[in-house]
């Protein structure tokens, strides 16, 4: 069964990168929330979110150990509905390993993801860290029909695990669903069929942020 822990919920001011992260001003006062999650009580990722205190205030007076953040912001207006996600690999630091009870150095998937509102302000930082061997994504390219006047051509990549298909939704889900004891993750990213490959650029997956916790 899947599970979460909150370790840490802090408002603090943001440092100059994270000021620009989140596109406000520099000593800024921001929301840090800090979470681990959990399958069949086995630790599975780290996340730490950053949010504008106009975003985060909400988390302060919030159960977060039992409600859910996207439903809190949903009910302050403050629903995302875009995302931008970068999915590289990382060694865990020391809190990592702490949390994810690995050895510090280990091979960490991190996910960074920027999610946007409706008027395009950022309302979040999130960077998450999974065990490598607990997370599985599936990235689809699709050649854009108005560009070739043609039908759409799309390649999945198969999934490590044997998770039945309709579990891999559209949009990263870290909490809310876990097949065969992994987090199953689905982007898609788009480009011109001029491009020989996808540039670097092109592949840093744009999903949206439905479903998450």
């Amino acid at each position: 069964m899947p599970g979460q822990r909150v370790i840490e919920i802090s408002r603090r001011l943001a440092d100059t990168q994270e000021a620009e992260g989140l596109g406000i001003e520099p000593s800024a006062s921001i929301v840090e929330v800090l979470r681990a999650r959990y399958f069949d009580d086995q630790p599975v990722m780290l996340e730490s979110a950053l949010y504008p205190l106009d975003v985060g205030r909400y988390f302060l007076v919030e159960d977060l150990e039992q409600a859910s953040m996207y439903q809190i912001l949903r009910e302050h207006g403050l629903a995302p509905v875009r995302a931008h996600n970068v999915i590289d690999a990382e060694g865990a630091g020391q809190r990592e390993a702490k949390w994810l009870g690995v050895a510090e150095g280990s091979a960490l998937l991190r996910v960074r993801r920027t999610s946007y509102g409706a008027r395009g302000m950022i309302l979040e930082l999130a960077t998450n860290r999974y065990l490598p061997n607990m997370a599985n994504f599936t990235i689809d390219n699709a050649v854009d029909p108005a560009v070739v006047g043609g039908p759409q051509l799309s390649r999945s990549a198969a999934p490590r695990d044997s998770g039945k298909a309709d579990n891999r939704r559209q949009g990263c889900l870290p909490a809310s669903f876990f097949a065969g004891g992994k987090v199953p993750c689905r982007w898609r990213n788009s480009y011109r069929p001029a491009t020989r490959s996808p540039t670097a650029a092109q592949t840093h997956c744009r999903g949206g942020p439905r479903d998450q916790a």
